[in-house]
C-alpha cells in the first residue's frame, strides 16, 4: 500500500510543480517541446522516403530478374546445335557428316 501512495503523492507534486511555473516558463516549455518535434517529423519523412525508395528499388530488381532469366532461356534455346543447323541451312551451310581428317606435318 504504501508504493501506491507514494505514487499518488509523487504525481500530485508534479502538477503542483507545474502550476508554480510562470507563463514564461510554460511558453519556453512549448517551444523547446516544438522544437524537438521538428526533427523528429524530418527523420519521419526521410525514413519513408528511404523505405518507399527502397521497396522501388526491390520490385525493379524482380522485373530485371525475370527478363534475365527470360532471355537467358531464349539464348540457350538458340544454341542448340539443332537449331543452329536450322538457320545455316537457309544461309547454304550444311553440317560436315565425315569426322574431320587429321593433319600431321613432321618437322625436318
Amino acid at each position: 500500500m504504501s508504493t501506491k501512495s507514494n505514487i499518488s503523492s509523487e504525481s500530485s507534486n508534479g502538477l503542483h510543480s507545474l502550476k508554480e511555473l510562470s507563463s514564461n516558463q510554460i511558453l519556453g516549455l512549448i517551444v523547446f517541446i516544438g522544437l524537438l518535434a521538428i526533427p523528429y517529423v524530418y527523420n519521419s519523412h526521410q525514413s519513408d522516403k528511404k523505405h518507399r525508395r527502397s521497396e522501388k528499388v526491390k520490385s525493379e530488381l524482380k522485373e530485371l530478374r525475370a527478363e534475365y532469366i527470360t532471355l537467358k532461356s531464349e539464348i540457350v534455346g538458340q544454341n542448340k546445335q539443332s537449331d543452329v543447323a536450322k538457320r545455316l541451312s537457309d544461309k547454304g551451310l550444311i553440317p560436315i557428316s565425315e569426322a574431320p581428317v587429321d593433319l600431321n606435318i613432321e618437322d625436318d
